[in-house]
């Protein structure tokens, strides 16, 4: 039997679930053979004298944004350490860029 190419499937006319079936077998596959190139590629590196790690884009646990909002929190009330003699409503709390004088 030749293999069936997407065009000639009667997608229309196949049942919810039938549908949910076939995307989880695509899912599973195409699963299958992520794990299967990265192993390929993780042992090509060795092989030249590397080490990889395939990290997925936007999950990399050790993000700053990760931390609790309470650590955010914390750093926003600073107290300003310097004021402008000119003007009194400038200040500048020591963190950042300084404040440009004019």
């Amino acid at each position: 039997m030749p293999p069936l190419n997407f065009e000639d499937l009667d997608l229309e006319h196949m049942s919810d679930e039938e549908l949910h079936e076939g995307r989880q077998m695509i899912d599973d596959m195409l699963q299958i053979r992520f794990a299967i190139r990265s192993q390929e590629f993780r042992e090509l590196a060795r092989q030249m004298g590397f080490w990889m790690n395939l990290t997925k884009l936007g999950k990399d646990e050790r993000s700053r944004s990760k931390q609790p909002a309470q650590v955010a929190d914390r750093r926003r009330g600073v107290r300003a350490k310097y004021r402008n003699p000119d003007n009194p409503e400038e200040t500048w709390a020591g963190r950042g860029p300084q404040a440009q004088v004019g």
